[in-house]
């Protein structure tokens, strides 16, 4: 995957897989903005954006993902499912419920954030081959 120029110590990275013999998981490459606003529909653990890390926390996940290191880090595993939302009216039927796609992560949030802020457009995920069909639908590059 690209990273921009300007990113500190290297421009491109590859991920290996987690599950990379199971066939319950297939790997997807999504669009990382679209990614990132399907996530941000979590209610569960949601990381603000990187420029509000501490710096070592920044410089750690840096050095963890420099391709250098000979151990290669792992892709982000997600999954998809949705959330149901309310929403209110003065007027019949005064309550409509609507339902969202989002992704939630198994592993991964650190790095997806970091890839994101480090100008990554494209990233690879793992995903369980029930959610692959709305990810790739939603998010797919």
């Amino acid at each position: 995957m690209q990273l921009s120029n300007d990113h500190a110590g290297y421009q491109r990275l590859e991920l290996k897989r987690r599950h990379p013999d199971s066939p319950d998981y297939e790997v997807i490459v999504v669009r990382t903005s679209a990614l990132l606003e399907l996530w941000s529909r979590d209610v569960g653990y949601f990381l603000p954006p990187v420029d509000q890390w501490a710096a070592d926390k920044r410089n750690g996940i840096r050095d963890f993902l420099d391709p250098a290191d000979p151990g290669f880090a792992e892709m982000p595993v997600v999954s998809m499912h949705t959330r149901t939302l309310a929403e209110w009216s003065w007027r019949p039927p005064f309550r409509r419920f609507s339902a969202v796609p989002v992704v939630a992560f198994t592993n991964g949030r650190h790095r997806t954030r970091y890839l994101a802020a480090a100008g990554a457009q494209t990233l690879p995920v793992e995903v369980t081959r029930r959610s692959a069909p709305m990810l790739k639908a939603l998010c797919g590059a």
